[in-house]
């Protein structure tokens, strides 16, 4: 894929594996060429905004904001990206900042992009009441382990898909997708999508595409 024609990018929050602001400011034209869009709108928390405006005046770069638009996105506040409909939601994941989940509209379809994430908080729960999820992504970094505050593993995932078929949100045409992953979990890719295949669920992988 062209990544470079990529226009809109969705921040879940600030820990480097997810956010690393140097990385964009190579979208400058003395270093990123033929880039396949002008300019790259980042959506994010105030950290998210508040360590990429740090990079770019670390790195004397004012410039830089004619290629890289930041909007600041706070939880349960929708915003619309071209025909997408996107509602963030707080997540249990950090205690320095709103750590973010995306539930994303579009022609019809609805995905629940909940990676990096601990078990939902009530007022995901109860916002979720009534909608129809095409796709669920979780996270599971702990893979058979269950004990973390700020991560799921299988049992989790299996508790969230469990309440969301019992609220009505999503029935047997649904896709399930576990995320996110290291060594805490003590599994290999083999062992994990043996135990997903049992569960209907789906293991990621780099380049993975899902339709749905």
């Amino acid at each position: 894929m062209d990544f470079s024609i990529v226009a809109h990018l969705l921040i879940t929050h600030s820990h480097d594996d997810h956010f690393y602001p140097f990385d964009l400011l190579m979208r400058l034209p003395i270093y990123g060429h033929d880039m396949g869009a002008e300019v790259l709108h980042i959506y994010g928390n105030d950290v998210v905004g508040s360590l990429l405006k740090e990079a770019a005046d670390r790195f004397c770069v004012p410039e830089i904001w004619d290629y890289l638009h930041f909007h600041e996105v706070k939880p349960f506040e929708k915003f619309e990206i071209e025909d997408y409909t996107i509602y963030p939601m707080p997540t249990k994941h950090m205690k320095t900042e709103t750590a973010l989940i995306y539930l994303i509209e579009h022609d019809g379809k609805t995905i629940l992009y909940g990676n990096d994430s601990s078990m939902f908080y009530d007022e995901i729960w109860e916002f979720l009441e009534g909608k129809k999820l095409d796709c669920v992504s979780l996270d599971c970094t702990m893979g058979k382990h269950p004990i973390d505050p700020n991560h799921m593993g299988f049992q989790h995932n299996l508790a969230i898909r469990d309440k969301l078929m019992d609220m009505g949100c999503t029935d047997s045409d649904t896709k399930w997708i576990c995320v996110h992953f290291s060594h805490n979990g003590e599994m290999l890719y083999k062992e994990m999508t043996e135990w997903a295949e049992k569960e209907n669920f789906e293991v990621a992988w780099d380049g993975m595409e899902a339709e749905f």
